[in-house]
């Protein structure tokens, strides 16, 4: 009985600071997405129905789903919108040199 309410106890506990790091990451996509934005944009996570029963989230830009999964897929997402922000020379293509 213990092992089955540590396992549960440590899920809820990694569940909560995904749940936060995910809503941090889009505080501040939204922060420097909006710095000289002619529109506001506007990315949150919403829990879904019964996100923290069916374990599946939604990821909300501007009121509409953008992705409906786990909080895995979904940091995922908001990590690489994020990090197209900040650094977008990692999404350019690369040139190949002539030889």
């Amino acid at each position: 009985m213990k092992d089955h309410f540590t396992h549960t106890h440590s899920e809820a506990a990694r569940t909560i600071r995904l749940k936060n790091a995910i809503r941090e990451d889009c505080n501040v996509w939204n922060k420097l997405q909006n710095i000289n934005a002619a529109s506001r944009q506007e990315l949150s996570l919403s829990p879904g129905i019964d996100g923290d029963i069916t374990g599946l989230y939604e990821l909300i830009l501007n009121g509409k789903e953008l992705w409906y999964g786990t909080l895995s897929e979904i940091n995922a997402i908001v990590k690489s919108m994020l990090t197209l922000l900040i650094q977008p020379e990692k999404f350019a293509p690369h040139t190949q040199k002539e030889k």
